[in-house]
């Protein structure tokens, strides 16, 4: 005779010891704690054994099956022996469902509502005159009802913890409420093993079985890989992971497929996908120094814009939602010295039928010289542009790559500009941008594995090749040497993300980048679109389109060549050890060690990978789903700043939004 071991003598425990010793088998129940008296006088009448207070040894690993209540986790010690024995281990609701005979079973699970849920269905069963039981977490033990009654359904409330032991059991109606974090110290503070336990809830279902689930809108369905029909594609699964994951409207750690057998079947498989949905949206104040000034700014994103719905009734809740457009207002000022302004608006799947990126953007900023609010600008730099772009995802050679192309105008105009190379007059840009890129990282918050690479090229015409002027005169003023503004701009970006713990908690993030501005001719090579290097990438304002290189353990600019217009080519390494604090729901906190290195050059010739400046420090960063990230970094720099004889020394940095 088979020995069944129950572990706890609470609600479920009871209830599966009184199951057992109905089905014949040999049955001995064990509670570290007290019994219950109404529990004792029901194991008594059914002539169970059992002891409380503790646990006997000997007498448990003995058994052949062990059904343990919800409420011990796995971490207890005498799980941690029935498991080293390999003795079986299962839940109530795995062992009750082994002996429903022909009744039927709704189970509901969820992190909120459903207790609510599940008294409503049972009521409306029971109202319209069905044969039916409520058990699970409220009502009577589901174990006890099949032993001691004649249903024909059962509606059952689950948490993830009687999920976790289940393996056969098959819920006829599968219905998850939502996925909230929760529980998360049973789950080793893993929302994405949490939301598993969750979807458990689905296994084992049969085509002809129902699984009721919110599936919002198109937008979530147009961005799985898998789809019903469709051959098994592990690289389709880990595609699909990743592209939900960036999309920021859920939490990155509960995307996880449940895969699981179709029963009778050695060919198909079933795919369910919990989501748990997040605030996205965005709004950033902030503030930097830059120019010798205080700058601050405001934003706001909106991530899950509908254009569509803008004249729909009802639609403003409080904006128009659903299609994963995106929308991004920022200013920036400083008062009447500087004032800058920026929009952009990106919709990822233009047309709706397949995901080619549609993106326009304008903006426009104005420095002058009223350095108070009494005072009016008589000196002016202006900057005013456009720029469009269609992003598309490519097949090959595999999912994970995409190439983009944008063409953009700018227009500078400068009056009486006596610190920049063009004094008075105006410079016109024009230029196309191409991006080859492939990323492959599993979520962008805190990223545990895969990689990101991407080479851009941005391009203008050689107007010195044709336009007829002498760009070696002397004589060749800057208003004409630069009206048209000529170069080719390229940038590689690489970085690696690798786990170095079996949780993937601890990781390495490796990183290499380069760039370099290139000149048609060399009597004209352009004054703008260069690189900043050094500090942490929250210069105040940027008025001359350059790009800023965050090097920690420096000040701002201070890797660039002495003299020099800033830089003309850089490099820069960096790898990073990360450690989470706190991944929970929509917050999230890690601490990281980095090593850095990099440096600016005036060209091409002088450039080389090897020429760095190293710098070694500590940081931590915070993500909240309506600011962003946010961050702050205690560097320190091995080697002297440009033109400087003393090593750089200490430096606190503060960052906000991601890097790369």
């Amino acid at each position: 005779m088979k020995r069944i071991v129950v572990l706890g003598g609470g609600i479920s425990g009871y209830g599966s010891a009184i199951l057992a010793k109905k089905q014949g088998f040999e049955v001995f129940l064990s509670d570290a704690g007290r019994i219950a008296e109404r529990f004792r006088r029901e194991l008594d009448r059914w002539e169970v054994p059992y002891e409380e207070g503790s646990h006997t040894e000997a007498r448990i690993l003995a058994a052949g099956e062990v059904v343990k209540s919800p409420g011990i986790p796995e971490t207890a010690p005498i799980v941690q022996l029935i498991r080293a024995r390999k003795i079986p281990v299962i839940s109530e609701i795995e062992f009750a469902g082994r002996y429903l005979g022909g009744a039927r079973t709704v189970c509901v699970t969820g992190s909120n509502g459903k207790t609510t849920t599940t008294s409503l269905i049972y009521k409306i069963l029971r109202d319209a005159g069905m044969n039916v039981a409520l058990g699970g977490n409220i009502g009577e033990s589901f174990a006890y009802s099949v032993a001691t009654g004649q249903f024909d359904w059962y509606v059952l409330e689950l948490s993830s913890f009687q999920l976790d032991g289940m393996y056969r059991f098959r819920a006829d109606v599968a219905v998850l409420m939502n996925i909230t974090p929760d529980h998360l110290d049973r789950y080793d503070h893993s929302f994405e093993r949490y939301a598993d336990a969750k979807m458990r809830i689905t296994q084992n279902q049969r085509a002809r079985d129902c699984f009721i689930y919110s599936a919002d809108d198109e937008v979530i369905r147009r961005e799985l890989y898998t789809r019903p029909g469709e051959l098994y594609n592990q690289s389709l699964l880990f595609q699909a992971i990743r592209t939900l994951g960036s999309m920021g409207h859920f939490t990155a750690e509960a995307i996880a497929p449940d895969i699981q057998p179709v029963v009778n079947s050695d060919e198909l498989v079933d795919i369910n996908w919990p989501l748990e949905e997040i605030a996205s949206d965005q709004f950033q104040i902030a503030g930097g120094w830059g120019g010798g000034t205080f700058v601050g700014s405001v934003g706001v994103t909106l991530n899950n814009l509908s254009i569509k719905n803008f004249f729909k009734k009802g639609a403003w809740r409080p904006y128009p939602m659903g299609q994963n457009q995106r929308l991004s207002i920022s200013a920036q000022t400083n008062g009447t010295y500087y004032k800058a302004f920026a929009i952009s608006f990106t919709d990822p799947w233009m047309g709706g039928r397949k995901p080619n990126s549609f993106t326009i953007s304008a903006h426009y900023s104005d420095e002058n010289n009223a350095y108070y609010a009494w005072q009016k600008g008589t000196r002016y730099f202006r900057t005013a542009g456009v720029a469009a772009g269609l992003g598309k995802r490519l097949d090959w050679p595999d999912p994970y790559f995409t190439f983009y192309a944008e063409a953009s105008y700018e227009r500078y105009m400068l009056k009486d500009w006596n610190t920049f190379v063009l004094k008075n007059g105006a410079a016109n840009l024009l230029s196309i941008r191409l991006v080859l890129g492939r990323n492959s990282v599993d979520q962008p918050i805190y990223p545990r594995r895969g990689s990101d690479f991407s080479v851009s090229v941005q391009l203008t015409p050689p107007y010195s090749l044709w336009d007829g002027k002498d760009y070696k005169s002397t004589a060749l003023s800057e208003q004409e040497r630069y009206n048209w503004i000529e170069f080719h701009k390229w940038m590689l970006k690489g970085q690696w993300f690798t786990p170095l713990t079996r949780n993937g908690n601890l990781v390495l993030m490796a990183r290499a980048e380069m760039g370099y501005l290139g000149h048609y001719n060399k009597n004209k090579v352009s004054p703008f679109e260069r690189f900043e290097v050094g500090g942490d990438g929250m210069t105040g304002y940027n008025m001359y389109g350059i790009d800023i290189i965050s090097m920690r353990g420096y000040d701002d600019g201070a890797l660039d060549p002495v003299g020099s217009n800033y830089s003309c080519a850089y490099n820069k390494y960096t790898m990073e050890l990360r450690y989470p604090l706190l991944l929970k729901g929509q917050t999230n906190i890690y601490v990281l060690g980095f090593l850095e290195g990099g440096n600016g050059f005036t060209s091409w010739k002088e450039f080389s990978p090897f020429k760095i400046k190293r710098s070694a420090g500590i940081g931590v960063r915070l993500f909240l789903p309506v600011v962003g990230m946010m961050g702050v970094d205690w560097g320190w720099g091995f080697d002297p700043a440009a033109g400087q004889t003393k090593r750089s020394g200490s430096h606190i940095h503060f960052t906000m939004g991601m890097q790369f």
